[in-house]
């Protein structure tokens, strides 16, 4: 995966701790990250691993430190990303655009793997969350949680009873958590709506994969769907990658008319068309604008050929209207002219094109 590391735009921006008062989308920068490593005197392994909406992808980095140095790096997006780090321990924090996570790591091999990471301002605050939800109800992330109920082996009953079980604990240790040690504020929001999102649309994401996976039909499943609970227009969730997929589900769960076994482009592309007008009419303002470049640039990570980003172009043409902020249309128009490239590289010569397509371009 392909990062680009920007010395200069890291000195322009400086190591401040993001301003949460005026902390909102950034259309028109990189989120940067400084590592400073001291006391190495062993080989030791950096990765890390985030996955921006838009431009919609999976960023990954690996590199093997070996002395003491400064690394930078960076990755297009526009809001917050939560981030997975690992060296010497995992930890897991934000990164946000236009800011620097700084990180020091002490290796000297007499110093705990706890005490070896240390991280500045709010963006520590947000470690140390993780990390003590991870001690305290034994995981890194909820949904690796609630998985482990979307099979056959519990009733359907059972199983939503026992997600919902997970998001109150999760909920109640975040409200704790925020009263005693204290939190960024827009952290704290977008964390209490990824759960309140979640419990929502984990009801048709198990229905669906029982289906998918086990053949099970559940009966009437609308019965279970609980969307009157949240609100589709909710400002306050504009950071919450839960908030923008539990409204995609709303949006396409009753617009699957002829779609059965169909996959990919081929099902996706339809179910986002038939969904713009309700969109219209629910979003408003950069929340709509934010949900309609997410799902055109998810679109363009998903197509496997010259046919399918021909498709997709054509509908993000019949929506470019629709974006006021014009740093959209660049970053969306980047992406596809860099798949274009590489399917038109293939098609040309097909046995020794190897390219990779960047998830960040």
């Amino acid at each position: 995966m392909k990062i680009v590391i920007s010395f200069l735009a890291f000195l322009t921006i400086g190591c401040s701790s993001p301003q949460e008062h005026s902390l909102d989308f950034n259309f028109n920068d990189s989120a940067f990250i400084k590592l400073t490593v001291t006391n190495c005197s062993d080989t030791f392994e950096f990765s890390y691993k985030t996955t921006p909406m838009i431009p919609r992808g999976c960023v990954i980095k690996h590199i093997k430190i070996t002395h003491d140095s400064v690394y930078y790096f960076a990755h297009r997006t526009i809001k917050p990303d939560f981030i997975d780090l690992t060296l010497r321990k995992r930890f897991q924090t934000y990164v946000i655009p236009g800011d620097t996570l700084s990180i020091t790591a002490n290796l000297d091999s007499n110093i705990t793997d706890n005490d070896a990471i240390t991280i500045e301002g709010d963006f520590s605050k947000i470690m140390n969350f993780f990390s003590k939800k991870h001690e305290r109800l034994g995981y890194w992330n909820i949904n690796n949680a609630l998985v482990n109920y979307s099979d056959i082996s519990y009733p359907i009953e059972k199983a939503f009873s026992l997600g919902d079980s997970i998001c109150y604990s999760e909920l109640e240790f975040l409200n704790n958590y925020y009263t005693k040690d204290g939190l960024p504020y827009w952290f704290y929001e977008t964390m209490k709506e990824d759960i309140e999102y979640n419990k929502v649309l984990i009801r048709p994401q198990f229905i669906y994969f029982r289906k998918h996976f086990f053949k099970e039909n559940v009966i009437n499943p609308e019965a279970y769907y609980v969307f009157d609970q949240i609100s589709l227009f909710n400002y306050k969730a504009k950071f919450s990658e839960s908030y923008y997929h539990c409204v995609d589900i709303y949006l396409w769960i009753n617009r699957q008319q002829d779609l059965e076994g169909k996959r990919g482009i081929d099902r996706g592309l339809p179910l986002f068309e038939r969904s713009i007008p309700e969109a219209n009419k629910i979003l408003k303002g950069e929340i709509l604008e934010y949900y309609l470049a997410w799902k055109i640039s998810e679109s363009f990570a998903v197509c496997k050929n010259l046919n399918e980003l021909t498709r997709v172009d054509s509908l993000y043409n019949s929506l470019k209207t629709t974006f006021k902020n014009e740093e959209i249309i660049k970053i969306i128009n980047n992406q596809r002219d860099y798949m274009s490239e590489y399917y038109e590289g293939l098609k040309n010569n097909p046995f020794t094109f190897t390219k990779i397509i960047p998830a960040n371009k």
